[in-house]
């Protein structure tokens, strides 16, 4: 993993992160994936407390599993932890993250140590390390107090080089003149090159030597401490195990979530769909970057395009994200409208592979790349340069068979290449997905951005000028290159700028689409609400007219004559009550071109008849009586609704080899339309001369298209009379 970081340019960004942890560890999480998902989504939202220092306790619990000793250190680092999850008890976190944390029960054994240590890590439980403590203390002043005394001695001041104190060989020793041992006793330990002495005085040296016995006391003292409070633990080192595990993985999450925050980053987990769509992601390796917005949703994503580009960068920056949200690392990117995929593993293939040690070459390197990974499955693989080291038309075949057999295993393969042949022979594939560099030709350099579904111009000569090189060389390097192979490139950029035009429009339609549906959707609602306030007033009228119809019958029961006239008045006044729907006045006539409504349908009158009209609604035609219709002023008239079928994968090249008169036929008529639809100005229809039937079925369907402009034979290096241009 360090090797891959390196290769991606994260090194500083993972070593930004590493300094929120409160013990070095991997930058792999343990746990549950999707549990830690959740615990870093709830801690977004808590006040969570510092997490104290430790070092590593692997060591510590594999030597008491052998009933070891566990160093004073260590054990204290065992205390801090279990404080630690003690007052995130307290805390009573909610949700997953509480649940989780219940489940750590600190042992009694650990409760009972921690009463041993005060919270500066000192132990508050033996008198014998509290007495030798403070000896050795005393000791310590005693010794400063003999060095402060006779630096200050007026006696032996002549003899004094300088008031220091000089380190030498572990001990402290005075700088002196010849003579001083008429003064002071002592044992000279060194001798300077000016002649004068190095000077431990005796009673500063027994000072030193009693504080080394108390301080191996003490050290005894502290072995024997060591023994009693790792003995206590030796039944417990899986709870410690466990313990220790769960500070790892809380330490983990939550250094996580406070880069995040200190650097307003998001953090995107892997999905189990392998697609990898990319919104605003931005690398941490560059300083002011152009956010990258797009969508891997196929297998093989070949790219090419003009350079110094971004190319690799958008291959660096795809295989970023994806390790990073493998790993649950913070990045910038907007999290709500990205989806990154799960693989097994991420490979880079970056670097140049010569390795003048081993006698391989460059392409002989990247030989044995390929043949590793070939074995591998649910990979995702970076590729830069892909026909590095070897001839470009040679390896783009090898390459295209190595790049089906890596995703038929279950891996996605990202590739770079200066080179077109490989993109043009994927270019029918539907699971390759072309993605060019853009270039903007107005300012003369790159833009950073991408198209997908094209292949790019890789703008050598525009390139070889911005960076300084003269542009006579450049001008006669263009004559050499030849003007046919410069028109093709040109007319590779323009079908890149006919497909960015046809997304355009597409987007324009969806917008149109989306607006309608919307439109429509509310015409639904307002549907329903008027058939709600037709039965509510039915149901109101039904009762009315029940109650009139009771007073009735009443009528016709009653013996009597004035009681039968009363009863009847009663049912006629009811009958006159009863509050009748009133009828639209209409806003305007019906005629031809109106809107209306019929049975609900919204639509326009196509013509009318006597009392019959014909409506026509959402493409289909309705014969109704003129009774039945409703005009409808608030709905615009809808002169027509056209379907199109937007072509998936437009193309300016059609090739009818080997076709029978009638498939040809029906190729180019929908070869055609979707060149129509796409905006083209300009497509080449390839048929060969052959018998000449395939020539003369293309020339006769181009003379009666409406469309068409004109035709002509296309130039001898595009095909001669075996190729047609056609403009529209």
């Amino acid at each position: 993993m360090e090797r891959l970081i390196q290769q991606l340019d994260l090194e500083e960004h993972f070593a930004a992160l590493s300094a929120f942890f409160a013990r070095a560890k991997p930058f792999t999480v343990g746990g549950d994936e999707r549990a830690n998902t959740i615990f870093l989504r709830e801690m977004k939202t808590m006040d969570i407390p510092a997490l104290p220092p430790s070092q590593n306790l692997d060591g510590a619990i594999a030597r008491l599993r052998k009933q070891g000793i566990a160093k004073l250190g260590e054990l204290y680092d065992f205390v801090r932890i279990a404080r630690f999850f003690e007052t995130l008890n307290h805390r009573e976190f909610e949700g997953k993250l509480g649940e989780w944390i219940k489940t750590i029960e600190i042992i009694a054994p650990l409760k009972k140590l921690a009463t041993a240590f005060n919270y500066d890590g000192e132990v508050i439980a033996s008198q014998e390390l509290t007495r030798l403590k403070s000896a050795i203390e005393d000791k310590k002043k005693l010794a400063r107090h003999l060095i402060a005394r006779l630096t200050s001695d007026q006696k032996l001041a002549p003899y004094l080089v300088d008031r220091q104190v000089h380190i030498v060989g572990g001990e402290e020793t005075l700088l002196l003149r010849g003579g001083f041992n008429r003064l002071l006793a002592g044992r000279v330990v060194d001798r300077a090159r000016a002649g004068f002495f190095y000077v431990a005085p005796r009673a500063l040296s027994e000072v030193k030597r009693a504080i080394e016995d108390l301080e191996n006391e003490r050290a005894n003292a502290i072995l024997e401490l060591e023994r009693a409070y790792s003995s206590t633990l030796f039944d417990w080192t899986k709870s410690l195990s466990f313990i220790n595990a769960a500070f790892d993985r809380f330490d983990a999450l939550a250094a996580r979530v406070n880069f995040a925050k200190s650097r307003n980053l998001s953090i995107v987990a892997t999905s189990d769909s392998p697609d990898i769509i990319l919104s605003d992601f931005s690398h941490p390796a560059l300083k002011n970057p152009t956010p990258v917005s797009i969508d891997f949703s196929k297998p093989i994503v070949i790219v090419t395009g003009v350079n110094a580009g971004g190319k690799t960068m958008l291959l660096k920056s795809t295989l970023s994200a994806a390790l990073m949200a493998k790993h649950l690392i913070p990045m910038k990117i907007d999290e709500r409208k990205s989806a990154i995929g799960r693989f097994k593993g991420i490979e880079a293939v970056l670097s140049d592979p010569q390795n003048a040690k081993n006698d391989i070459s460059t392409f002989a390197g990247r030989m044995t790349q390929f043949a590793a990974l070939l074995g591998g499955q649910n990979l995702l693989i970076g590729i830069d340069e892909i026909e590095l080291g070897t001839d470009s038309d040679e390896a783009a075949s090898l390459f295209k068979v190595a790049l089906e057999r890596l995703r038929d295993r279950g891996s996605r393969v990202i590739a770079v290449t200066h080179h077109k042949r490989l993109a043009a022979l994927t270019a029918k594939d539907d699971r390759v997905e072309l993605i060019a560099a853009l270039y903007d030709e107005a300012r003369q350099k790159p833009t950073y951005r991408f198209a997908r579904g094209t292949i790019g111009k890789s703008y050598a000569f525009e390139t070889a000028l911005r960076y300084g090189v003269p542009q006579a060389i450049v001008s006669e390097a263009k004559s050499l290159y030849g003007e046919d192979k410069e028109r093709l490139n040109d007319l590779i950029e323009r079908s890149s700028e006919l497909e960015r035009e046809t997304r355009r429009k597409i987007a324009k339609l969806n917008e149109e689409e989306a607006e309608i549906a919307r439109q429509k959707r509310a015409l639904i609602d307002e549907r329903e609400t008027q058939k709600k306030e037709y039965e509510k007033l039915r149901d109101a009228l039904e009762r009315e007219y029940a109650a009139a119809i009771d007073a009735a019958k009443l009528a016709a029961r009653s013996a009597r004559e004035d009681d039968r006239h009363r009863a009847l008045n009663l049912a006629n006044a009811l009958k006159s009550a009863i509050a009748k729907p009133a009828t639209a006045a209409r806003s305007h006539e019906l005629k031809v071109g109106g809107g209306v409504k019929y049975l609900g349908a919204i639509g326009v009158i196509a013509s009318i008849k006597g009392d019959r009209a014909i409506v026509e609604s959402d493409g289909k035609r309705i014969y109704a009586d003129l009774k039945d219709l409703s005009p409808s002023p608030t709905i615009p008239p809808i002169k027509a609704k056209v379907s199109i079928e937007k072509p998936r994968a437009a193309s300016f090249r059609l090739d009818l080899h080997g076709l029978r008169a009638e498939e040809a036929q029906e190729k180019l008529d929908k070869f055609l339309s979707d060149a129509l639809i796409a905006g083209f100005d300009e497509a080449i229809i390839v048929h060969g001369v052959g018998s000449g039937r395939l020539y003369r079925v293309v020339k006769e369907a181009l003379k009666i298209h409406p469309r068409v402009r004109e035709f002509a034979d296309a130039p001898a290096n595009m095909g001669g009379i075996g190729a047609t241009i056609v403009k529209f």
